[in-house]
C-alpha cells in the first residue's frame, strides 16, 4: 500500500510534491509505521524506481529480436521512449531523487539496470562474431547510458522544442552501431 500511495503521488504531482506526510495520509499510516517498512525515504524511492525499471523491462523484454542490431535497437528505444512520455513523472522521479554520499545503490536496483542493458546486449550480439564479452558490455552500457540521456532531456523538456527526440535517438543509434562496425572492422585489418 505504501508503495502503491508513493506511486499515485508521483505520476498526480511529481517527484518534488512527494513527502512522508503526504505518503502516510494517502495510506491512514502514521509515519512510525511508514518507517517499520521502509528505513528512510530513499529507500521507499528506492524501491519505487525499482519497480519502474522493471516495468520498464518487462515491456521491453516483450519485443521480438530479429537479429538486425540496428533495427533492434531502434524497436527498443521506441518502447523505451513511449515508457518514458506514459511515466513521465516517475521517469524523471529516476533523476530528481539524489541519493545522499556514502549510500550505496541496493543490489537489486544495480540488477534492474543490468537487465535493460542484456536486452542492449542482445540488440549488438551479432555485430560482434567472436568480439569479447567485455566489449559488448561496454558498448551496450555505452549506447544504453546515451539514451537514458536523451530520453530523460526530453522527459525534463530540456531538449530544445525544435529539436526532435525520435531523430536523435536514430542519429545516435545509427551512428553507434556503424562506428561498432567499423572498430571491429578494423581490428580485424590490423590481425
Amino acid at each position: 500500500m505504501i508503495l502503491d500511495a508513493t506511486r499515485s503521488l508521483v505520476e498526480k504531482e511529481g517527484y518534488s510534491k512527494v513527502s512522508i506526510r503526504k505518503i502516510t495520509n494517502e495510506v491512514g499510516y502514521t509515519s512510525g509505521t511508514l518507517y517499520l517498512v521502509f528505513k528512510d525515504i530513499d529507500e521507499l524511492l528506492l524501491e519505487l524506481h525499482i519497480e519502474t525499471l522493471e516495468r520498464l523491462h518487462a515491456l521491453l523484454h516483450a519485443i521480438p529480436m530479429t537479429g538486425d542490431p540496428e533495427a533492434d535497437l531502434l524497436k527498443l528505444s521506441d518502447g523505451y521512449s513511449e515508457f518514458t512520455k506514459e511515466n513521465r513523472n516517475l521517469w524523471n522521479a529516476l533523476f530528481e531523487h539524489k541519493i545522499e554520499d556514502g549510500k550505496v545503490l541496493p543490489e537489486r536496483y544495480d540488477r534492474a539496470i543490468f537487465k535493460l542493458i542484456d536486452l542492449a546486449i542482445e540488440a549488438i550480439r551479432p555485430l560482434y562474431q567472436g568480439g569479447s564479452d567485455e566489449d559488448i558490455i561496454h558498448d551496450a552500457r555505452v549506447l544504453w547510458a546515451s539514451l537514458y540521456g536523451i530520453l530523460s532531456l526530453d522527459a525534463s523538456k530540456k531538449l530544445s522544442r525544435y529539436e526532435d527526440t525520435q531523430s536523435f535517438i536514430a542519429s545516435l543509434i545509427k551512428n553507434y552501431v556503424a562506428g561498432i562496425r567499423s572498430n571491429l572492422s578494423d581490428a580485424s585489418i590490423s590481425l
